[in-house]
Formats: structure tokens, sequence, C-alpha cells
């Protein structure tokens, strides 16, 4: 920086430095109204979620909003997520390693999304369910511009444990390998339709008919 005495047309250095000085800046913030499910399922991934979050600064179509989602609810790898709600060109990738979702476009090319205001949108199919009727946690947002500039973030904590019930079987069918009235060691195969994904440390629990007598109750 350097400072001048201007004496009509001349043109005379007082002071000059080289002292480099900086400015801090603070990103603005992301607030989140309410995040659901609209599948209650657990273990479901077939349903959405919907976000209904605002910024503190304009949101541009060139803005993009990365989602960590909270470890409890498991991320599906997909390059190409279904999304509802944003702009007409958006983008939507799901991270599965890192339990992230990235959006582009959240508003049309020549539209601007204003300071707080709020914006509803669903990320279907790529978030299941947790495994148990628990509270999903917190999640995590940063929005940034196209060229990566960071402009707005925030976390929100869902600490609500009634978002999820249990499963249902779609159908179950049983096929007797006998039907000889007073048959023994009969067999009978069970066909059985989950709705949801059953990991791997699940049992069922079978009630059968008084007029069957099992072999041994162990089997």
């Amino acid at each position: 920086m350097s400072t001048y005495d201007m004496n009509g047309a001349t043109e005379y250095k007082i002071d000059e430095t080289g002292s480099l000085f900086s400015l801090e800046f603070t990103m603005g913030a992301v607030y989140t109204k309410n995040i659901l499910p609209t599948d209650p399922t657990i273990f479901s991934s077939l349903g959405a979620y919907n976000f209904t979050v605002s910024f503190q600064h304009d949101v541009t179509s060139d803005y993009i909003l990365a989602i960590t989602m909270p470890r409890a609810l498991p991320v599906l790898q997909k390059s190409a997520c279904p999304a509802v709600g944003l702009g007409s060109t958006y983008t939507c990738a799901a991270d599965s390693a890192n339990s992230l979702i990235t959006l582009s476009g959240l508003v049309d090319v020549g539209k601007t999304l204003a300071a707080k205001t709020d914006i509803t949108f669903s990320i279907g199919q790529s978030i299941q369910n947790p495994g148990a009727f628990i509270a999903p946690g917190q999640y995590s947002f940063l929005l940034t511009t196209g060229a990566g500039g960071k402009v707005d973030k925030g976390t929100w904590i869902d600490t609500n444990t009634t978002h999820y019930k249990g499963s249902t079987i779609l159908a179950f069918t049983g096929a007797i390998s006998s039907e000889v009235v007073g048959a023994v060691e009969v067999a009978i195969t069970f066909t059985v339709y989950p709705r949801s994904v059953v990991p791997e440390d699940a049992y069922m629990v079978l009630t059968v008919p008084e007029d069957f007598e099992p072999e041994e109750d162990a089997k």
C-alpha cells in the first residue's frame, strides 16, 4: 500500500508498506424446519425423505448443497438419485461411503431463491431407514458456490423416536409334503416375501396350529 501527495500534475510518494493483511469472513447459516420420511417402515428404502430448509444467503442455480446424513440412515450408492422440488436441471448423487447426498440446480437457471425462504424437496429411494425404532440423529448441511466457495452451513439433530414402525410380510405360503391323515415326518415348505431388507441376524417365529405335532421342539 502506498500514499501519495498530489501537487498539480506531479505525484509525490509519501509512505509505502509491503505488509500483508487478511480479512476473516464468517459463513451464513442453513435453517432446518423439518425432515420426515414418507415411508416409516424399518429397513425400507422404498420411500423418500422430505426436507424443508432455508438459507441465510440468496441461492442461484449454480449453488451446490451437500447433506451429510446421520449414520443411523444408510445412504445407498447412486450417481443419479431421484428428487422432487428442485430446479428442472437438478442433479443428485448419493455417496454411500461418506453418508453424503449432493444436490445441484436447487433452482432453475436465471432464478433465485431469496434468503431465508423455505424450500421443500424430496430425495427418493436413496436413504434406508434404520432397523430399530430410534431417533435418526444429526444432519449436516453445506451450501457452496459452483466454484467451491463456502456460503452457508448448519446442522439439525432429530431426536424424534416415533418416525419408524415395524415392517410387514407381503405374502406367506406353505406347501405340505403329504395330505394323508395321520402321516408322520411331514415336511412343510414355507415361502416368505418380506417387504423390507432382512438383516443377517434376523429370525422368524412361526406358530404351528395345535393339530400339528412337531417331531422335536428343537427342530
